[in-house]
């Protein structure tokens, strides 16, 4: 009400409400803001909140919502002083929206932009989309595929690390081991598979977020969760999935992650709990995932 007409004023209260998974709040403000950079002929600006409302909307189950956000980007100029949020955006959200989703298969199928991303110590603004291919290639069983965007996911890591860019480099090394332990897991080889996944869960520990993001593509601790659940360990998966919720709250996956082990693990009540927080936050859900039909199936029992 202040600056109406100020994209980055519009957007900038969105940055707490993500961080307290306030995610209506954070849809409202972001609304305003794509509007008013439209407006304006802002396309970072734009984009920018366009990354926070995809997250927003993704976490409360309107999937629908996500992709009208994320289709149509508008063309980005190297003048514009927001730059670097709209290279980061062409990224993220294709990202995102598929693997937030759980949709591995369109993952892996992921297309990268032509003529977009410039490289150098723009390097971190593409590395998105070769980590969303790599998770979803490893899902689907293309081991040689997912060992490519690996081994591309560590060149831009060098790159970023010749530059002095310590801290994208780490990101993206996050983003490296994360995609490796799920390869190593597709081949066979679970207990390496679970070391190089808390390793990265670690290595994720000891940095934070960046301003650009609304948060990061998958959380590392929350793949350790979703691992330790296919490998039968739901207790062990619990404690991962919480961990996430004190630093990521109200994560659609996190949630649903959190109420599946509690479920397993025999804890009825617990399950019944986060299911409860789950259908709260997806309210206005559009799509109808499978986690939301196991929490009404579960909330339905007496």
């Amino acid at each position: 009400q202040i600056a109406p007409d100020s994209p980055h004023a519009l957007h900038m209260p969105s940055h707490i409400f993500t961080r307290l998974g306030l995610w209506q709040e954070s849809i409202d403000s972001n609304l305003v803001s794509a509007a008013s950079a439209q407006k304006n002929n802002a396309p970072g600006n734009e984009l920018h909140a366009k990354d926070y409302l995809i997250y927003a909307y993704l976490q409360g189950g309107q999937d629908r919502e996500a992709k009208r956000a994320l289709d149509a980007p508008p063309p980005g100029r190297p003048d514009d002083p927001q730059y670097m949020n709209w290279l980061y955006a062409m990224g993220a959200s294709p990202a995102r929206y598929a693997v937030e989703r759980h949709r591995w298969a369109e993952a892996a199928a992921l297309l990268m932009p032509p003529n977009t991303f410039p490289g150098g110590r723009a390097a971190w603004t593409e590395a998105n989309l070769h980590f969303a291919r790599a998770l979803g290639a490893s899902h689907t069983g293309q081991i040689d595929v997912a060992e490519k965007e690996v081994h591309q996911l560590a060149s831009l890591r060098d790159t970023l690390t010749q530059g002095n860019d310590q801290y994208w480099a780490d990101q993206v090394d996050i983003q490296r081991e994360s995609a490796a332990a799920w390869i190593t897991l597709a081949e066979g080889k679970r207990e390496e598979a679970l070391r190089q996944m808390r390793a990265a869960a670690e290595h994720e520990d000891r940095t934070d977020k960046n301003n650009v993001t609304p948060g990061v593509i998958l959380p590392a601790r929350e793949l350790l969760g979703e691992m330790l659940l296919e490998l039968k360990q739901p207790a062990q998966a619990m404690t991962e999935f919480e961990a996430t919720l004190r630093t990521a709250p109200n994560r659609f996956n996190a949630l649903a992650g959190a109420a599946r082990a509690a479920k397993l693990s025999g804890d009825q009540e617990k399950a019944k709990t986060y299911y409860a927080k789950l259908l709260a936050i997806c309210q206005h859900a559009d799509g109808d995932r499978p986690e939301l039909q196991d929490a009404r199936s579960l909330l339905a029992q007496k």
